[in-house]
């Protein structure tokens, strides 16, 4: 599962009886526990991100590859952004279905080690839906980069090719709605 801001949703109650070894409660456990251990794994990681509109709020979604493995945009996006955005806003089949393609309709990014020891680089488009300052307060302990941040050991660059796609976003649009939306570029 996706990590997601103060806004997780709730999850489901896990029924008194027991569950057989097919149960979604037994896999939504297995899943539960799984991801508390991987928490607790404070080791800095490369990774991806998407900034994700489920109404009414923008949702930090951050995709370790210590807790995911070397995964790409388009892999996160249709395994786990776009079922969570047809879920979210209720969409038929069809509608989720044509989300799929849509992997450059949102801020997205990537985080990676550099070449000097300890340095890590956060690669964006500059399109933030908080700006850009906020963007780089919040992104660093998402990766647990907090301390290499405070000691320099982080750098922000722009990264034309993690832009948004207007068509992509369009489509987005014409899916869920209008997305609130503010891009701050730097000066």
């Amino acid at each position: 599962m996706m990590t997601m801001n103060d806004n997780t949703p709730e999850q489901p109650p896990i029924d008194d009886h027991q569950p057989s070894a097919d149960s979604p409660h037994l896999a939504h456990l297995r899943e539960k526990l799984k991801r508390e251990n991987l928490r607790r794994d404070r080791r800095p990681s490369a990774g991806i991100w998407y900034w994700v509109w489920l109404r009414p709020n923008w949702i930090l979604c951050d995709f370790k590859e210590t807790e995911y493995g070397k995964i790409t945009h388009e892999q996160v996006w249709v395994k786990y952004v776009a079922p969570e955005i047809a879920r979210h806003y209720r969409l038929t089949k069809h509608d989720a279905e044509r989300l799929n393609p849509l992997t450059k309709s949102l801020p997205r990014g990537r985080v990676f080690r550099g070449r000097k020891t300890g340095f890590w680089i956060f690669m964006h488009a500059a399109d933030n839906p908080r700006g850009n300052q906020h963007f780089e307060m919040l992104l660093p302990s998402r990766f647990n980069l907090t301390k290499q941040l405070l000691f320099g050991g982080v750098s922000f660059a722009k990264d034309e090719l993690l832009e948004m796609l207007p068509s992509d976003q369009s489509a987005l649009k014409a899916i869920i709605g209008r997305l609130p939306y503010r891009s701050e570029t730097r000066g």
